[in-house]
């Protein structure tokens, strides 16, 4: 079969078009494998520097970062010498490179035998700070330094400036700082900064709900810290004085709730605050806490005639206190009184109000509960002695629930304590 005019020329063309073609497609496969080197030594240069460096060998942040992780509390001589030897590399590559220096700077700080030394690795890492200001590791040394050294607004603004600069690093700055604090001159000089209002002053406050610091300290910070008008504030203050309370620190809760001046009392005989469960701005523990659950729950409702009462509910046999108070009362005799209503006839199911010391041996001081079953309000009364060895009360009002609710819930109102003698 002859063969058609032009098919070799066309061949031939083909493969000089390939031909031609070629060094650029080696280029760009080139280019691919340089781009994908630096990706993957982007990635891993901050976590795995030696698998960054298989990538991209003259990588100098890689180097930097290696020569750091070499350097830091490493007491073997020959792993510093080789972290300078990568240090000074990098720096050759790339001179302003700060991870680099603050690796030289480890490498002098981890075998520092005398003031000279300590001042040479201070210097490498006052010029990686010079360089960049967010450098964790960096502002880290420098700020022990300062501590060291007893300078603590130095240590303060070290700590200040790693916080503003990295939000992310909150979870591994909050604890070092929280600690730090534990010294009065640390402490007042972190609430000279918290009072400028960093970005990072409400998240601490906040980490000190659960940190593991002397009570005395956080709710020291808390007190010249923060704010009652500021709702967050507010919240976090009366989280603190619960948190203070739970743990057996009720003097410290107390001295908060003094200080913030959050009593809604009104001047009088009765020492139980809102008796009468009219106020909605109540501070707990030093007044009401109600749990609130789908079945054992206590909430103030509207009473007829005016005023509110505690309406009190629980079922599926649930029991225990619905309410309760923490009370700051004195060594002496008093009284307890209340109202009740619709009261179920089963005795052990009555609303019943119970006085215990908070702290020492806990001891009951007085339980008082209804004598009657009906829907009349009744009297509730009793009289007790708090021992010296008893500062803080709880009072707590509490029931125990049938399978289902009553159709008319028992309530309590106008709980009042008041002293009889000395």
């Amino acid at each position: 079969m002859p063969r058609k005019p032009g098919h070799r020329s066309s061949r031939k063309l083909s493969a000089r078009t390939l031909l031609g073609a070629l060094p650029v497609v080696v280029l760009a496969l080139a280019a691919f494998m340089v781009t994908l080197q630096v990706s993957v030594a982007g990635v891993f240069r901050s976590r795995i520097p030696p698998l960054a460096l298989e990538f991209m060998p003259a990588d100098a942040e890689a180097r930097a970062r290696l020569a750091g992780a070499l350097a830091s509390n490493n007491p073997i001589p020959q792993a510093r010498a080789a972290a300078r030897a990568l240090a000074h590399d990098a720096i050759r590559r790339d001179p302003l490179n700060p991870i680099a220096l603050r690796a030289l700077g480890l490498a002098r700080a981890t075998a520092v035998t005398s003031p000279g030394e300590e001042a040479q690795a201070a210097a490498f890492f006052k010029a990686a700070e010079r360089l960049s200001r967010r450098d964790q590791m960096t502002q880290l040394w420098l700020a022990e330094l300062a501590l060291r050294h007893g300078d603590i607004p130095s240590l303060m603004q070290h700590f200040d400036v790693a916080l503003r600069t990295s939000s992310s690093d909150q979870e591994t700055l909050f604890p070092l700082l929280a600690a730090a604090s534990a010294d009065k001159r640390v402490s007042d000089a972190l609430i000279d900064r918290m009072r400028k209002k960093p970005g990072w002053a409400q998240p601490f406050a906040t980490y000190l709900l659960d940190a593991r610091i002397p009570p005395e300290t956080a709710a020291y910070i808390y007190r010249n810290t923060l704010s009652p008008k500021i709702p967050e504030q507010m919240t976090l203050i009366q989280s603190m004085m619960q948190h203070l309370a739970a743990a057996g620190n009720f003097g410290l809760a107390r001295r908060l709730y003094d200080d913030f001046h959050l009593g809604t009392q009104k001047a009088g005989a009765n020492f139980v605050n809102d008796g009468g469960f009219e106020s909605p701005k109540s501070v707990p523990p030093f007044a009401w806490s109600l749990v609130e659950q789908t079945d054992f729950w206590a909430a103030p409702q509207p009473r007829q005639g005016g005023g509110r009462y505690l309406i009190l509910s629980a079922t599926g046999g649930r029991a225990g206190d619905l309410a309760r108070q923490l009370l700051q009362l004195g060594p002496g005799s008093y009284r307890l009184s209340a109202t009740a209503g619709n009261v179920p006839t089963t005795g052990y199911q009555r609303p019943t109000i119970t006085l215990r010391c908070a702290d020492g041996d806990k001891a009951v001081l007085i339980t008082a509960r209804p004598s009657a079953a009906g829907p009349e309000a009744q009297a509730i009364a009793g009289n007790f002695s708090v021992p010296g060895r008893c500062e803080f009360q709880w009072i707590a009002i509490s029931l125990s629930g049938a399978d289902t609710a009553p159709t008319d819930l028992p309530w309590i109102d106008d709980v009042t304590i008041t002293r009889t003698g000395g």
